[in-house]
Protein backbone atom coordinates (compact mmCIF):
# COMPACT_ATOMS: atom_id res chain seq x y z
CA UNK A 1 0.00 0.00 0.00
CA UNK A 2 2.51 2.28 0.94
CA UNK A 3 4.47 2.18 -2.94
CA UNK A 4 0.91 2.54 -4.58
CA UNK A 5 0.19 5.68 -1.95
CA UNK A 6 3.95 7.22 -3.58
CA UNK A 7 2.76 6.21 -6.69
CA UNK A 8 -0.46 8.30 -6.55
CA UNK A 9 1.08 10.75 -4.50
CA UNK A 10 3.24 11.14 -7.63
CA UNK A 11 0.52 11.19 -10.30
CA UNK A 12 -1.22 13.74 -8.15
CA UNK A 13 1.81 15.97 -8.19
CA UNK A 14 2.34 16.00 -11.71
CA UNK A 15 -0.72 15.32 -14.02
CA UNK A 16 -3.51 16.82 -11.54
CA UNK A 17 -1.96 19.28 -9.43
CA UNK A 18 -5.03 21.82 -10.71
CA UNK A 19 -7.88 19.70 -9.32
CA UNK A 20 -8.92 19.85 -5.76
CA UNK A 21 -9.45 16.70 -3.65
CA UNK A 22 -7.78 14.66 -6.66
CA UNK A 23 -6.03 11.87 -4.46
CA UNK A 24 -8.93 10.83 -3.09
CA UNK A 25 -10.89 10.39 -6.75
CA UNK A 26 -7.53 8.33 -7.72
CA UNK A 27 -8.00 6.45 -4.77
CA UNK A 28 -11.83 5.76 -5.24
CA UNK A 29 -10.83 4.95 -9.24
CA UNK A 30 -8.04 2.42 -8.59
CA UNK A 31 -10.36 0.52 -6.04
CA UNK A 32 -13.29 0.73 -8.40
CA UNK A 33 -10.74 -0.98 -11.12
CA UNK A 34 -9.41 -3.46 -9.09
CA UNK A 35 -13.24 -4.57 -8.05
CA UNK A 36 -14.28 -4.52 -11.57
CA UNK A 37 -11.12 -7.01 -12.12
CA UNK A 38 -11.78 -9.01 -9.45
CA UNK A 39 -15.60 -9.94 -10.41
CA UNK A 40 -14.53 -9.91 -14.32
CA UNK A 41 -11.68 -12.84 -13.54
CA UNK A 42 -14.49 -15.05 -11.02
CA UNK A 43 -17.13 -14.95 -14.11
CA UNK A 44 -17.18 -18.89 -15.86
CA UNK A 45 -16.76 -18.63 -19.31
CA UNK A 46 -20.32 -19.43 -19.89
CA UNK A 47 -20.94 -16.04 -18.13
CA UNK A 48 -18.15 -14.08 -20.31
CA UNK A 49 -20.04 -15.43 -23.04
CA UNK A 50 -23.17 -14.04 -22.00
CA UNK A 51 -21.48 -10.45 -20.77
CA UNK A 52 -19.31 -10.16 -24.21
CA UNK A 53 -23.05 -10.75 -26.45
CA UNK A 54 -24.48 -8.11 -23.79
CA UNK A 55 -21.55 -5.88 -24.71
CA UNK A 56 -22.19 -6.34 -28.30
CA UNK A 57 -25.55 -5.84 -28.49
CA UNK A 58 -25.57 -2.65 -26.42
CA UNK A 59 -23.10 -0.97 -28.89
CA UNK A 60 -24.48 -2.31 -32.15
CA UNK A 61 -28.01 -0.44 -30.44
CA UNK A 62 -26.15 2.72 -30.33
CA UNK A 63 -24.57 2.44 -33.41
CA UNK A 64 -27.55 2.14 -35.26
CA UNK A 65 -28.60 5.41 -32.96
CA UNK A 66 -25.85 7.26 -34.60
CA UNK A 67 -24.15 7.72 -31.15
CA UNK A 68 -20.62 7.11 -31.85
CA UNK A 69 -20.35 9.56 -34.41
CA UNK A 70 -17.93 9.79 -37.15
CA UNK A 71 -14.91 12.38 -37.26
CA UNK A 72 -16.05 13.12 -40.58
CA UNK A 73 -19.82 13.79 -39.15
CA UNK A 74 -18.59 16.64 -37.36
CA UNK A 75 -17.72 20.79 -38.65
CA UNK A 76 -14.58 21.73 -39.31
CA UNK A 77 -14.51 23.85 -35.94
CA UNK A 78 -16.22 20.53 -34.29
CA UNK A 79 -13.31 18.33 -35.75
CA UNK A 80 -10.34 21.06 -34.25
CA UNK A 81 -11.40 20.69 -31.10
CA UNK A 82 -12.08 16.88 -30.95
CA UNK A 83 -8.19 16.22 -32.35
CA UNK A 84 -7.08 18.61 -29.85
CA UNK A 85 -8.93 16.75 -27.11
CA UNK A 86 -7.26 13.45 -28.68
CA UNK A 87 -3.90 14.72 -28.65
CA UNK A 88 -4.44 16.59 -25.31
CA UNK A 89 -5.66 12.94 -23.62
CA UNK A 90 -2.65 11.34 -25.56
CA UNK A 91 0.04 13.67 -23.80
CA UNK A 92 -1.53 12.67 -20.64
CA UNK A 93 -1.41 8.79 -21.22
CA UNK A 94 2.23 9.12 -22.58
CA UNK A 95 3.14 10.84 -19.69
CA UNK A 96 0.88 8.69 -16.95
CA UNK A 97 3.01 5.69 -19.00
CA UNK A 98 6.36 7.02 -18.54
CA UNK A 99 5.91 7.41 -14.76
CA UNK A 100 4.68 3.89 -14.62
CA UNK A 101 8.64 2.87 -16.19
CA UNK A 102 9.98 4.61 -13.54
Amino acid sequence: MLCLFNFMKVIDLILFSAVKNNLDYLRRRIKANARKKRFLDKMTDEQKAIKRAKDREYYHKKKTENKPRKITEFTEREKLNIREKWREASRKYRKKCRFKKI
